[in-house]
Parts: structure tokens; C-alpha cells; sequence
């Protein structure tokens, strides 16, 4: 199934697939992480919240600020220290990247595209990333504050933000 939340977004399609399928799969499904699953970590759990949490705001329903505050309870909860994980995941970037390509202008559903991605791997309980060797946890977070950058700058969303819905925004629900 995680291959389902993979895509191209450089396709037409892009929001058409957002629109339909994302947001199906993620909210209609009858759980992630359900009890029928057997015994599930508390990190794994607390991923799935997060995954739910994030299609909430893809989908128009939170605001980007309440998104980042779901974020800090989880990780108090779960005794993360979310500057840290951000810091590990920025060196590997660092080693891996040219000095400061992250702000060429990737879009917001870019950045939450891999958020997804690196939470349904830690909801299938892989801890790491195989590439980085860092958590999955630390390389979502990282998207999450790219997120939380491009939106607090509405000069800047306003030309990133690709979100199908935007907060408070009805049309076409």
C-alpha cells in the first residue's frame, strides 16, 4: 500500500489523484494501526495519528499551526526532542545536497508527500531510514517545519501552497 502514496507531481493529475485517493485511503480506511493488526508500538501509533493529522490538513480541515502543535505533543509524549531529530536529519541533507536547496521551491504537497511516506514506513515499524541511517520520524519532522516555513511566509504560500483545500475553504466538498 505504500506504493499507492507515491506519485509524480509533475503530472497533470497531481490534485486530481490528491483529491480522490488520499484522501480515501487515508480517512476512509478502517484504521492503520487497528487492534486487529496484533500489538503495535507506541511510536508506530503515534505515526499513525501524525499521518492522520497531516491528510486533516492537506485536506483543509486544521490549520497549519494546529498540524505543528499535534506534532509537539506526540513527540512529548513519546520523550522525542524534535530540534534534535530536525539537526540529525539537516547534517544528512547537508552531506547529501548543495547548501540550501531545500528553498528552490518545492511545494508544499511535495514536502508532505515524503512526510507521508516516512510515516507509513514507520507505521510498518521500520525505525530507520536505510538510506540515512537516521528515524523516520526525524526526516517527516523535517518536512513538516519545511511546511510550517512556507506557511508562515503568505508571500511565500501563496506561490507553494498547491493544497487542493485550503483552511475554511468549502467548495467542492
Amino acid at each position: 500500500m505504500a506504493d499507492q502514496l507515491r506519485y509524480n507531481t509533475g503530472k497533470p493529475q497531481y490534485h486530481y489523484w490528491y483529491s480522490t485517493r488520499l484522501a480515501a485511503f487515508l480517512q476512509n480506511e478502517a484504521g492503520l494501526c487497528s487492534e486487529d493488526d496484533g500489538p503495535v508500538s507506541a511510536e508506530a501509533a503515534a505515526a499513525d495519528r501524525l499521518l492522520r493529522h497531516l491528510t486533516d490538513w492537506l485536506n483543509g480541515q486544521i490549520e497549519h499551526r494546529d498540524l505543528i502543535r499535534y506534532w509537539y505533543d506526540v513527540s512529548f509524549e513519546l520523550g522525542l526532542s524534535l530540534p534534535s531529530l530536525y539537526t540529525e536529519v539537516c547534517e544528512y541533507g547537508a552531506s547529501k545536497y548543495a547548501r540550501g536547496n531545500f528553498r528552490k521551491g518545492q511545494s508544499v504537497c511535495h514536502y508532505a508527500d515524503c512526510a507521508i511516506r516516512h510515516l507509513k514506513l514507520r507505521i510498518g515499524e521500520q525505525a530507520l531510514d536505510t538510506e540515512s541511517g537516521k528515524t523516520h520520524f526525524g526526516h517527516a519532522w523535517w518536512n513538516i517545519a519545511q511546511i510550517f516555513e512556507i506557511m508562515e511566509q503568505p508571500e511565500v504560500a501563496a506561490l507553494r501552497d498547491d493544497r487542493l483545500f485550503k483552511h475554511g475553504d468549502l467548495s467542492g466538498r
